[in-house]
């Protein structure tokens, strides 16, 4: 993996050119938060394997 430092500038622009993107394609507004998989929840518990 390659290490890359995520600066307060750099993630201005970044959030600067996906606001620009979006209004450019007609969907200005971002989308919920709770639509997004960083807000699923996955029980791993439940997904390990059994012997």
């Amino acid at each position: 993996m390659i290490f890359y430092p995520l600066t307060d500038k750099k993630h201005k622009e970044i959030v600067a050119e996906i606001a620009e993107r979006r209004l450019t394609r007609g969907s200005a507004a971002p989308m919920d938060p709770s639509l997004s998989t960083a807000a699923f929840i996955v029980n791993r518990a439940q997904s390990t394997p059994t012997e």
